[in-house]
């Protein structure tokens, strides 16, 4: 949110306690504001439900498990209880994140659903704050789902904690599991000091690799301390053998043990794994990555430092995101860990993230991700930090699995700074013409000190009209003032723990008017409205309710 008020208005107001939770809301919204000017639709929406044709509600059970799901569809039934949502105040902030209850999804006719959650305070917490609610729609939604299924249904409750199936008493390390029969085995091991993870599954290879295992001796060897090397077994009765292999021809368990075996199971072993990487492998030793791959990965490097640009896009992005910017390029290609090309041939699906490289030549390179499972567990051999990806004119290659996060976080930085300058022209559009935006305020959040505390209170739209009706007598005054010198008065608010008010006209802005003193508030990067009396005691008053005493709300700077 502070990024989308731009780099200067973070100083507006203290906001590190717990939100006080407003108690009393209006029973009727504040219905009465114009029509929204042309030049401002599209910036906030006054009714966040407005298109709605369907409802869908998730309800949570408390033990995290599966709930159930009710779907009102039924046109007349929908506009009852759209007709319930009485808006009695909007908070624009970052939603609580908690587990609520329930969820409720409005979907919409040709725009994007709105998912929120409903919480137990009796409001909507959304992707970009909360919207309190006339308590009169949680009645009346209530109301629906008991008649649709026939049994009390209560959103605002969490349903029964479903029973969840006990599992099976582990089996702790031993000979039996060693003895047992092999079902799979994995084994971790280092390969040009990266982690990497071979899976075998064959039955036939797994009976021919427990022909070789003999045990020697086993012992206590609680000394011992755990090596990158790992080694899982999972034998055919359903016990597991979790240890580290110590060298060719020790293996250690923290709670079985340390086992001697002959050579013959790790030789063994250590072919199989082997053929899988297509070059050689010594499961108790740190590997070295052959020169061919090491050669393959530079000359990859080598046409990555040509990239001018980079296009990419996923299944849940509609929208291809070009990068094109030099400094950027450069960023994100260096940000590319590490690259490694697997010595054998892997053949896989592709999946939905594509990154289009165009070079400097022009000439255009695909780098598709492939479908390699829930933790590359289609692959049976691969480093275990990596996505594996095909690329123009060289096939399968490994790449650094965070890469893809990067350039989530670019696409979500892009995001933010686009917002950041919505919401300054947005700022500045409606300071030029505050009366009028005044009326289309329906709520108003302050934030203000009590005693040592800094608190923030959602007012209801009954409880901000004084409030609302008193800066309407302010004089708006444009200031000429430098961004320099903008930041340099937001931060000498915020170390003098300034009161501050966000008005709200809808759910996804809301304009800020910092307490600079008795009568004036300044509007952030735009101007500073003035007043011929204080309207600070009315503001506490409204703010007091019946909590406090009026004088103790403290709103003006330190």
């Amino acid at each position: 949110m502070l990024v989308g008020l731009l780099t200067g208005i973070i100083g507006c107001a203290g906001r590190t306690d717990k939100p006080k939770e407003t108690t009393s809301h209006s029973e009727e919204s504040h219905s009465s504001r114009p029509k929204l000017p042309n030049e401002w639709a599209g910036r906030w929406q006054p009714d966040p439900f407005a298109e709605t044709e369907w409802i869908e509600v998730r309800h949570q059970a408390r033990s995290g498990g599966p709930g159930d799901v009710y779907l009102v569809k039924d046109a007349k039934a929908v506009e009852s209880l759209l007709q319930e949502m009485k808006i009695t105040g909007i908070h624009n902030d970052i939603a609580r994140g908690s587990i609520p209850p329930a969820f409720i999804t409005f979907h919409k006719k040709g725009a994007r659903d709105l998912e929120c959650g409903i919480e137990n305070g009796g409001c909507l917490s959304t992707f970009a704050g909360e919207v309190y609610l006339h308590r009169g729609f949680f009645a009346a939604l209530n109301r629906q789902l008991t008649a649709q299924e026939h049994r009390p249904v209560n959103v605002l409750e969490s349903l029964p904690s479903v029973p969840l199936p006990q599992p099976a008493p582990s089996v702790k390390s031993s000979v039996r599991s060693l003895t047992a029969g092999f079902k799979s085995i994995t084994v971790q091991y280092v390969v040009g000091k990266r982690l990497r993870s071979a899976t075998i599954k064959d039955r036939k290879t797994l009976d021919e690799l427990h022909k070789t295992l003999t045990i020697l001796k086993q012992e206590s060897a609680l000394g011992e301390k755990p090596q990158s090397r790992g080694l899982m077994i999972e034998s055919k009765d359903g016990s597991t053998f979790y240890g580290q292999v110590l060298s060719s021809t020790e293996f250690f368990d923290s709670s079985a043990g340390k086992f001697t075996v002959a050579s013959s199971f790790l030789k063994s072993l250590n072919h199989q794994v082997s053929y899988l990487e297509g070059y050689s492998i010594n499961l108790a030793d740190d590997n070295a990555l052959p020169e061919a791959q090491v050669n393959q990965a530079l000359k990859i490097r080598g046409l990555l430092g040509e990239v001018k640009s980079l296009r990419f896009s996923s299944g849940k992005r509609a929208d291809l995101v070009t990068v094109d910017d030099p400094g950027k390029v450069a960023e994100l290609i260096k940000a590319l860990g590490w690259i490694e090309v697997p010595a054998r041939k892997i053949k896989l699906e592709k999946g939905d993230l594509t990154i289009e490289l165009t070079m400097m030549t022009g000439n255009k390179v695909l780098m598709t991700y492939l479908q390699t499972g829930s933790n590359n567990d289609m692959v049976v051999v691969g480093p275990l930090m990596g996505d594996l990806v095909d690329m123009t004119g060289i096939g399968p290659v490994w790449i650094d699995n965070q890469w893809k996060y990067r350039l989530e976080r670019y696409v979500s930085e892009k995001e933010q700074e686009a917002k950041g300058r919505r919401a300054s022209e947005t700022a500045n559009l409606v300071a030029r013409d505050l009366p009028a935006f005044l009326k289309q305020v329906l709520n108003v959040v302050a934030y203000y000190r009590h005693g040592d505390h800094q608190i923030s209170a959602c007012l209801s739209a009954d409880e901000s009209r004084p409030i609302i009706d008193i800066l309407a007598s302010g004089k708006v005054e444009a200031l000429d003032w430098s961004p320099d010198r903008w930041k340099r008065e937001l931060d000498s608010q915020t170390k003098r723990d300034a009161g501050s008010l966000d008005l709200t006209p809808g759910l996804g802005f809301y304009l800020t008017l910092g307490i600079s003193h008795e009568k004036e508030f300044l509007i952030p990067m735009y101007g500073k409205l003035t007043f011929s009396d204080s309207p600070i005691p009315l503001i506490q008053k409204a703010i007091a309710g019946k909590e406090y005493q009026p004088d103790s709300i403290q709103l003006m700077p330190r």
